[in-house]
């Protein structure tokens, strides 16, 4: 009888950076998508083993509809064997439901594969309105998870393509990050922010004709 030792996966390749979805009460990974915005969900992933080749894919129902469907591609990163996926998905208001829509992404290495479920919540574009505090009518910002135990994401959506200047203050007017993006596209953007220590923050975004301010909490 001959044994084969192979390295743990549980050691080996990964996804990584998955602080940026939100994770629902019964422990599965989720995003709220809005209908008629162009979202983008990037999904990095590594592994130590340099001989090993990378590879992804991504099966669901947002890629079966005949309308809108989703679209999935992954490319290196040019770091070591690192790739990156991208899911990328633009919803129709007819997509808007209750039940949440089911993505598998698959990241392989040739010899084995590890699987990562994500449920896309589709929401009317309305409801972006009624979850934040707006100043005017042509951005959205949001503070995902809020409050939070870890890393906090700024969810901007926005309707044409500008530039951005994301502030975090410390609601004792300190300022502890500042970040400028040019020509932000038209769709949802999540601001991946370092950890911060415990406390309540306001997360400011300006663009050219408006602003948005949201009130945080990490604990």
């Amino acid at each position: 009888m001959e044994l084969i030792v192979v390295e743990s996966i549980d050691s080996a390749f990964a996804f990584t950076e998955l602080e940026r979805l939100g994770v629902d009460g019964n422990g599965n990974y989720r995003d709220t998508v809005y209908a008629g915005m162009a979202y983008t969900l990037h999904l990095p992933a590594s592994d130590p083993d340099s001989a090993d080749v990378l590879s992804m894919s991504a099966v669901g129902e947002p890629f079966l509809l005949d309308r809108a469907p989703a679209a999935f591609s992954y490319v290196p990163t040019g770091m070591g064997n690192a790739i990156e996926g991208s899911f990328t998905w633009t919803p129709d208001s007819v997509h808007a439901r209750p039940e949440p829509y089911s993505v598998a992404f698959r990241l392989d290495d040739g010899l084995f594969a590890i699987d990562l479920t994500v449920l896309f919540e589709v929401q009317e574009r309305v409801e972006v309105a009624s979850a934040v505090a707006t100043v005017a009518e042509d951005m959205a910002l949001q503070a995902i998870p809020n409050p939070s135990s870890g890393p906090v994401r700024l969810r901007v959506t926005l309707p044409e393509v500008q530039g951005l200047f994301l502030r975090v203050f410390r609601t004792d007017g300190r300022l502890v990050q500042e970040e400028v993006l040019m020509a932000a596209q038209p769709g949802v953007h999540d601001l991946l922010l370092p950890q911060l220590s415990p406390g309540a923050y306001i997360g400011v975004v300006e663009g050219q004709s408006a602003w948005r301010s949201v009130v945080f909490q990490v604990q």
